[in-house]
């Protein structure tokens, strides 16, 4: 039991300095015995199986002595070692092996059958030690088989999604770009194993697909954003960042209007250069709806009035984000006052006067009001339109 303990301890540590697959291992020169100067070469062929339950290699066991003479009759120990563990991984035709005369042994591994076809990069080993007066203390050689599924290899997936935003606080209606495996030093899965699909959704009910996605949020708050990437054997895996969007700035809707008292059915023109975006935006559009049913678009309008009265003209802006903005004006549409004006002729003591007056635009003077500033001549007023009159006495010099 003792001599037992030793040996798999021995096999444990010979599987720790174990590193890179080998076909043939050579064995150097020794300096000192090993199980009375025995010498141990091992080769294999092939070096890579399929775990189909059925797949043979051929291990070949050569001995020598210290002089490089074959030693015949020498009993040898074999055992499969998985990961550092001694297994039954697979099996050997024998585990007792003694050689011919020509110092050589044979023994068959057979890989065992996998139930998957993903590709795990396993290795196995067989170990062979020499079996004589001093096992625990015999040196013992290895040869590595490389075990690969049947059929289409599947690697392991390996994935592992992240991704790198333009901006990590954008304010709503800011795009931002998104760049999935944006890290050339942290991969999202191994070279072997390429990405098929990437999946974007970004935590307001908007989705993208491709390995870039420029998306703008509408409104601010908290989003969650996850990419979610797929191989070509259909695995996925997602990451997740939380991104926090700020409240953009609305622009400023102003205007002007002219004339200051506008009558119906004459053009009246409204003017929106001094609105204003907010720093980092544009202003794309200028809608006025003039308060009559009609509206129209642009920077400078003109609208006329058929009818007089009061009416709510509103202008909204809207910037290159999307955020608006509106002012409203109340705009008083009258009739207009006629413009009173008169000639006059002098012949004797008498005075005529001729009405000129013009009456506001789409409008008819009914009636005029004269006074002559004459009262001691009993006849001071007029409703005439080109009255006539005589003045009772000289006028005073203005």
């Amino acid at each position: 039991m003792a001599t037992r303990q030793r040996y798999i301890a021995f096999i444990a540590v010979l599987a720790c300095l174990s590193a890179c697959t080998l076909k043939k291992q050579e064995t150097p020169s020794l300096t000192g015995p090993s199980e009375l100067g025995t010498s141990v070469r091992l080769s294999v062929s092939p070096d890579v199986l399929s775990l189909d339950g059925a797949s043979q290699s051929i291990v070949t066991i050569q001995t020598s002595d210290q002089n490089g003479q074959p030693l015949r009759n020498v009993s040898l120990r074999a055992e499969i070692l998985l990961n550092g563990t001694l297994v039954d991984f697979g099996t050997l035709s024998a585990r007792n092996i003694v050689t011919d005369a020509n110092g050589r042994a044979t023994v068959v591994y057979t890989a065992p059958a996998s139930a998957t076809n993903v590709d795990n990069f396993t290795t196995v080993q067989i170990v062979v030690t020499p079996a004589g007066s001093d096992f625990a203390n015999a040196t013992a050689r290895s040869v590595s088989i490389r075990l690969v599924p049947v059929g289409i290899v599947v690697p392991p997936d390996g994935l592992k999604p992240q991704f790198s935003m333009s901006n990590g606080s954008p304010t709503d209606h800011e795009p931002v770009l998104f760049t999935a495996c944006a890290d050339p030093l942290n991969p999202c899965a191994p070279s072997n194993n390429p990405i098929a699909t990437f999946s974007w959704d970004f935590g307001d009910g908007d989705h993208a697909t491709g390995s870039t996605a420029t998306h703008a949020f509408d409104g601010a708050g908290t989003f969650v954003v996850t990419l979610t990437i797929t191989d070509a054997w259909g695995r996925s895996a997602s990451g997740q960042r939380t991104m926090t969007v700020g409240a953009g700035a609305n622009p400023t809707a102003v205007f002007t209007t002219s004339p200051s008292s506008p009558v119906p059915n004459t053009d009246i023109f409204f003017n929106a250069v001094q609105s204003r975006p907010a720093p980092g935006r544009t202003i794309v559009s200028y809608h006025w709806d003039f308060g009559d049913g009609k509206s129209a678009d642009g920077v400078q309008v003109s609208h006329r009035y058929t009818n007089p009265g009061s009416y709510t003209v509103t202008l909204v802006v809207t910037d290159d984000a999307g955020r608006t903005a509106s002012s409203t004006q109340q705009l008083s549409v009258s009739l207009g006052a006629p413009t009173a004006d008169f000639t006059f002729s002098i012949a004797g003591a008498s005075v005529s006067f001729t009405g000129t007056s013009v009456p506001a635009t789409g409008r008819t003077i009914v009636s005029s009001a004269w006074s002559f500033g004459d009262p001691a001549s009993g006849s001071n007023t007029s409703s005439a339109t080109n009255p006539s009159h005589t003045f009772s006495g000289p006028a005073p010099i203005m």
